[in-house]
């Protein structure tokens, strides 16, 4: 996996802790395969006679080898980059083509309002349209700032618009966030692998006072 990654012009390391996580994940489901005899007649019975602390364990590893693939990403590979750009004017980040595509100015009941669009591309083809806002609150003297986002399996997208006027430009703030969703759900795993674990041990212990 380092070499492939060090051959794509990607970071080594990053490479190794991917390469860990994969051991980790791959070293668990061959011990939970060979546990039960996979390919064996009767594998869905012996699934279900699994003590919760063993399903536990095999949930926490592979939460775990998740969690560490949406760290990497994050550490190693996220990128963010501000420029000041006019309507129609883009700039290129992490692979990604942000376009600032529309801009207007509002007012609310309590708050004037700055709303962009910034369209996000890759290689031609649109892969998001975010919409980003600046809100000022003349009674609180506060200016508040809210992202646009686009939400994926593999990446997070972000856009924010900054201060700017129409003849030199806004200031456009573009993330790319790579597998950040992946702490997230690996840390839901291991969260639940407690839980199971505090399930069965008191169905275990329950049990134990019954049969005494």
């Amino acid at each position: 996996v380092a070499v492939l990654v060090w051959w794509q012009g990607k970071s080594v390391l990053g490479g190794l802790s991917l390469g860990l996580a994969g051991w980790l994940a791959l070293s668990t489901l061959v011990a939970l395969a060979r546990r039960v005899g996979f390919g064996k007649p009767g594998i869905w019975t012996r699934l279900k006679a699994q003590p919760a602390s063993y399903w536990s364990f095999v949930i926490a590893h592979l939460g775990l080898a998740i969690a560490m693939v949406g760290i990497t990403g994050m550490s190693v590979w996220a990128v963010q980059d501000a420029k000041v750009i006019r309507l129609g004017e883009s700039f290129t980040t992490g692979g990604y083509e942000f376009t600032l595509k529309d801009y207007r100015v509002g007012q609310r009941e309590n708050f004037d309002e700055e709303v962009a669009l910034v369209q996000v591309s890759r290689k031609g083809q649109t892969r998001a349209n975010l919409r980003t806002a600046r809100r000022f609150y003349p009674v609180r003297g506060m200016v508040t700032s809210e992202a646009g986002i686009k939400v994926g399996l593999f990446r997070n997208l972000y856009a924010g618009i900054g201060e700017g006027d129409r003849m030199k430009g806004w200031v456009v703030r573009a993330y790319v966030h790579p597998l950040v969703n992946w702490i997230w759900f690996g840390g839901l795993l291991m969260a639940l692998a407690g839980f199971i674990s505090i399930i069965g041990t008191a169905r275990a212990g329950r049990r134990k006072e019954a049969g005494s």
